[in-house]
């Protein structure tokens, strides 16, 4: 990132086999109220698995999912394609999309942050980046 954008701080992280939209800011303060689980901030996920899944599984990842960690649970999760689901978290457990699908017996062959509160990553290319609009970072600030 060029030296002129100061220091950055991160919104999440995604790891090593995920993909998708991560945030980079100079404010502190709002990458904390951003990231951190206590202030509910949506972030949505496309999800794919190794075989499809039926409402029973989706309705049980809503309903929660005991983990080691606690009690792991999707606000929603919708189908969009035989093997590809929708998924959004309030919550930000380590690795807890695919812990608890595999705690449901699937493996996530893909997994793709899609949204954060109310910014989406549209088409924006792997390893590309943007400056946000003055709009956009403006529905960074909207309240849950």
């Amino acid at each position: 990132m060029p030296k002129s954008f100061g220091r950055l701080f991160t919104v999440g992280r995604l790891d090593a086999e995920s993909e998708g939209l991560i945030l980079l800011t100079n404010q502190g303060d709002l990458a904390q109220r951003l990231a951190h689980p206590k202030h509910k901030v949506e972030k949505e996920y496309r999800v794919k698995l190794d075989r499809p899944p039926d409402e029973a599984v989706l309705r049980q990842m809503e309903k929660g999912v005991r983990l080691k960690e606690g009690l792991a649970k999707a606000e929603k999760v919708f189908s969009s394609s035989r093997l590809e689901v929708r998924m959004i978290l309030r919550q930000g457990m380590k690795r807890q999309i695919r812990l608890m699908f595999r705690t449901l017996g699937f493996t996530v062959e893909r997994l793709k942050r899609t949204r954060i509160g109310g910014l989406e990553l549209g088409h924006l290319a792997p390893g590309a980046w943007r400056v946000l609009s003055a709009h956009e970072a403006g529905k960074l600030e909207e309240k849950p």
